[in-house]
């Protein structure tokens, strides 16, 4: 088959061809039976796909809208929101811990690290760096 006959074949489906170009095409589909079986095959895909419209019932559009209205996003967000807050809350509760058992104490102080801190610039001071 000639890819300039499938061509002109296939444009002869969707536009009018020039007398020349359908003179072509007609002799082509004269002499080959193999470019025959392909307009039949082109022809039978366009019956099955129709003309490629779709069509939507009345007030097709509404209910699309309706249904997205309906959708609760804010109890997504929180639902979000609450697998987010208890892994900080338990990572927090854990960190007090950490803190509370190395100064033995839950004071301001010891949460902040000013104690060692404190205790380290003494250090520093004393040993004369």
């Amino acid at each position: 088959m000639n890819d300039q006959l499938i061509d002109l074949l296939i444009r002869s489906l969707d536009e009018e061809l020039t007398s020349g170009e359908q003179q072509q095409l007609d002799l082509g589909l004269l002499e080959s039976e193999e470019l025959r079986g392909y307009k039949t095959e082109l022809l039978q895909m366009r019956e099955l796909l129709g003309n490629g419209k779709s069509s939507f019932t009345k007030g097709f559009d509404t209910r699309v809208m309706d249904s997205i209205r309906k959708q609760d996003f804010e109890s997504g967000l929180y639902n979000v929101q609450k697998w987010i807050a208890l892994p900080a809350a338990a990572a927090i509760a854990v960190l007090l811990a950490l803190n509370y058992y190395s100064d033995g104490s839950l004071t301001m102080d010891s949460l902040l690290g000013i104690k060692s801190v404190s205790n380290n610039i003494v250090t520093l001071t004393v040993v004369g760096y």
